[in-house]
């Protein structure tokens, strides 16, 4: 007998697997549950939550899937439980890319990639720079030269180790030879208040949780 895992990305979906066998009444007999990684209100938790009229509907109209927040160490708290999960289509993933692959390569994390299947790329959710409308440094020549001259001085807030964001500040460290002090929040959704909060702190968040998302 085939299992299909299935867990997902914040640009996919997956799935916690499908038993051809013993699930003839699925997926209408009991309510299915896709499970975020990342807090509310983030990119990744919005996708999610607009995708979820549309699979219900493609799933016959009775099914009822609800949005479940296990948001921590950049995704892997959400991963491995997807991963833990019992195997009968009830236990669905949105996932972030980036952390889901780079987690298992630069430590000792709680679930392999293998241990999950992803089975549908949903969206492209490029990360932005964000700063405050008052802050001193308000173009990337000025905050790569405040950084060249106090390496640490700026904070940027990421959804954690392993994002989109996190991995644009290594690549902004990477080309420009400077140093930012990184602040890992459990979702863009908890970091809104960080960059209201002082002039000093920027936000790498993925577009989608600053940006209005309309469903039609």
């Amino acid at each position: 007998m085939s299992l299909l895992k299935i867990k997902a990305w914040s640009a996919a979906v997956v799935l916690s697997a499908l038993c051809a066998p013993s699930m003839a009444a699925w997926p209408e007999d009991q309510t299915i549950e896709l499970v975020v990684g990342f807090a509310p209100e983030g990119g990744t938790d919005l996708m999610a939550r607009a995708l979820v009229p549309f699979l219900e509907k493609k799933l016959g109209g009775k099914t009822r899937i609800v949005v479940v927040n296990k948001p921590g160490a950049g995704g892997e708290i959400s991963t491995a439980y997807l991963a833990r999960a019992k195997p009968d289509g009830y236990t669905v993933g949105f996932i972030n890319v980036p952390g889901f692959v780079f987690i298992p390569m630069y430590k000792q994390a709680s679930y392999k990639t293998d241990d999950v299947r992803i089975i549908a790329r949903v969206v492209d959710d490029p990360a932005v720079l964000m700063v405050r409308s008052d802050a001193k440094f308000r173009t990337i020549p000025a905050i790569l030269e405040a950084l060249k001259k106090d390496p640490g001085s700026l904070s940027f807030a990421t959804s954690g180790r392993g994002t989109s964001g996190h991995q644009a500040l290594l690549k902004i460290e990477s080309a420009a030879k400077v140093k930012g002090t990184d602040i890992a929040f459990k979702g863009a959704g908890e970091f809104k208040s960080a960059l209201i909060g002082g002039p000093s702190t920027l936000r790498l968040p993925a577009l989608a949780s600053i940006w209005p998302v309309t469903v039609t």
